[in-house]
């Protein structure tokens, strides 16, 4: 069977709803991330809130994103007293984020402490990390345009993973489109392209983990496309940043020019409805701005 659509619908406090409709790429990688999708969908939604750089939410806001990772910390603490947790700086803010990722997100001791009674605060954790990073970069890149980098993430209670066949890695892309899908990053650790825009040197060697999956678990870009220049610039900078760490990656097995660095990510689909000019964009986003939560995905 070829998957040719996907619908998402949103929800907002109110319970208002809206569809929107995604037209799936006929490519090998994205009938496996549609085949793990229909087969997810039966299974549940688990993560349905992630919403990054929509100005009008909360979860967009660093003071409320900071006043929360106060809390869940403490929280924490209450859980795990043993834990000493380092102080966030919010002058080096992206460092203060490496910090915790490195010796509480994907650190060893931590993950033999997850149990089902406190999973759920260590993922809100991990969650807030990424949205103050969301923020951060989105600073960022509106110094450059008009448009936020706004994203919708969405992952299942079994995202049923497939190991990426070879001939897909030539799928990658480090541009971005508005309005379009891309299949989720699903592993515990890193991968490269995000190594190099927290400018990461903190991460365990056994969390360099490039992307190695296809699963259903989706990132949906609403934010500036991105042109050829600009693929052309960051693959210019990224490969500066490897050749300077490359005594490292090589001894872990990673080469420049090996497709298998999988840097960027896999396009899976894009939105059916004709958003082309930059007031088309704004208008889309105004209509989008106060929906807050995936209530249903469907692939056919």
């Amino acid at each position: 069977m070829s998957f040719k659509k996907m619908q998402l619908t949103l929800s907002d406090k109110l319970n208002n709803t809206i569809d929107l409709n995604f037209q799936i790429r006929n490519t090998l990688s994205a009938q496996i991330w549609a085949k793990s999708l229909n087969l997810a969908e039966p299974e549940g939604l688990r993560e349905t809130k992630r919403f990054y750089n929509f100005p009008e939410q909360d979860c967009s806001k660093l003071d409320h994103l900071l006043n929360l990772l106060t809390k869940i910390i403490k929280d924490l603490n209450l859980i795990h007293p043993e834990l000493i947790f380092p102080s966030i700086d919010r002058d080096q803010l992206q460092e203060s984020v490496n910090n915790l990722h490195f010796n509480f997100a994907h650190s060893h001791h931590v993950t033999n402490m997850i149990t089902v009674v406190n999973s759920a605060s260590w993922g809100e954790f991990n969650i807030v990390l990424h949205n103050i990073e969301a923020v951060l970069s989105n600073e960022l890149s509106l110094n450059r345009t008009e448009l936020n980098n706004s994203r919708i993430v969405f992952t299942w209670n079994n995202s049923h993973k497939s190991i990426i066949p070879e001939e897909c890695y030539r799928d990658f892309s480090l541009s971005y489109e508005f309005g379009t899908v891309y299949a989720n990053y699903s592993q515990v650790g890193r991968h490269f392209y995000e190594m190099f825009r927290s400018q990461d040197d903190q991460l365990a060697d056994e969390h360099i983990q490039p992307f190695r999956y296809i699963s259903a678990d989706t990132n949906i870009w609403f934010g500036p496309t991105s042109g050829h220049a600009f693929e052309k610039s960051n693959i210019d900078q990224i490969k500066s940043w490897f050749e300077n760490r490359q005594s490292r990656f090589n001894r872990l097995g990673y080469f420049w020019g090996d497709p298998k660095l999988a840097l960027g990510q896999i396009p899976v689909a894009r939105l059916e409805e004709p958003v082309v000019s930059i007031i088309d964009v704004q208008n889309f986003m105004n209509n989008l701005a106060n929906y807050s939560k995936v209530i249903n995905v469907k692939v056919t």
